[in-house]
């Protein structure tokens, strides 16, 4: 998850989504009304991306 009013992070968004094994093809959340410290401003938030990110992978179990 990326912030709306970060200018350091918010140019990396791309090169992230590039570089970083399993990034493609994966939304990549803006959690409005947060800055640089994301986890410290809008820490619920950024929470409920991560919960609902981990949530969403295919199960590890046996089938």
């Amino acid at each position: 998850a990326f912030s709306d009013s970060d200018p350091a992070t918010a140019a990396w968004a791309p090169v992230f989504q590039r570089r970083i094994p399993g990034a493609q093809g994966r939304e990549h959340p803006v959690i409005p009304g947060a800055g640089h410290f994301l986890q410290e401003e809008r820490g619920a938030a950024l929470a409920a991306v991560v919960a609902d990110t981990v949530n969403a992978l295919p199960s590890a179990a046996p089938g």
